[in-house]
């Protein structure tokens, strides 16, 4: 498997400093086109997922648990690990609520209190029935109403701030991962979500050139390996215990 291209790395690290540079050079998909989906490679997207975990092992990884050891907090360790949780339900609502508006009509705001509101409810037969029913309208919405499909935000200077605005959000949303046994060093717990944050960026520019299908299957393909290592650890020490 080939690395990511040089250009897409410049094009991605350009769009970081600039998010509303990319929506140029997209606007007939984002304008006539369902945005719900483009064109779009799974190879390029585990590509992807390969050079996020390599960071998140390698740089990530290791200043969030020193960061950690520093404030006094643990990484919450379950004794089982959702795995349906964590490669269908956490990338469809964390996707649909911190992503999909950036490329979406009006509709967004009506559909994202319902998201929150799910978010927060977690996984349930009512909320995954009112998931399927929600992602069921925005696609009609998004596919065949066409005076919809214009993207209202975009057409605006704040569209920059709001992008990263919403990446810090979806970062600070996961200090929730930890337990916090002393308090110490406070100006550290940015760290404890650095990882969420460079990721939430990927998931950023995956959503605006390929659409929030893509960005949903990225965060599914990187939530999964290391998901579903920590169940057949979590799993083999259990039957080795027994």
């Amino acid at each position: 498997m080939n690395i990511i291209s040089n250009s897409e790395l410049h094009d991605f690290f350009y769009f970081i400093r600039n998010p509303s540079t990319v929506l140029s050079k997209n606007t007939g998909w984002l304008h006539n086109e369902s945005n719900f989906i483009e064109t779009f490679s799974i190879t390029n997207l585990v590509k992807w997922a390969c050079l996020l975990w390599f960071l998140n092992i390698l740089i990530l990884g290791p200043l969030a648990c020193s960061a950690a050891k520093i404030i006094g907090a643990r990484h919450k360790i379950e004794s089982s690990i959702p795995l349906f949780f964590a490669i269908v339900w956490a990338p469809i609502i964390e996707e649909m609520l911190f992503r999909y508006w950036m490329v979406s009509s009006i509709h967004v705001l009506l559909v994202i209190p319902f998201f929150i509101f799910i978010l927060f409810m977690g996984p349930s037969y009512f909320t995954i029935a009112s998931l399927v029913m929600l992602l069921a309208i925005c696609f009609f919405i998004s596919k065949f109403l066409i005076s919809f499909r214009y993207p209202v935000i975009v057409k605006y200077n704040c569209f920059p701030a709001l992008f990263h605005f919403s990446n810090i959000i979806f970062a600070i949303l996961h200090i929730n991962n930890f337990v916090f046994y002393s308090f110490n060093n406070w100006y550290l717990i940015p760290l404890l979500v650095l990882p969420q944050w460079c990721t939430s960026l990927v998931l950023g520019w995956i959503r605006l050139t390929k659409g929030i299908l893509p960005s949903i299957s990225l965060h599914s393909i990187f939530n999964a390996a290391p998901a579903i290592i920590i169940w057949f650890f979590l799993r083999s020490t259990s039957n080795f215990i027994g």
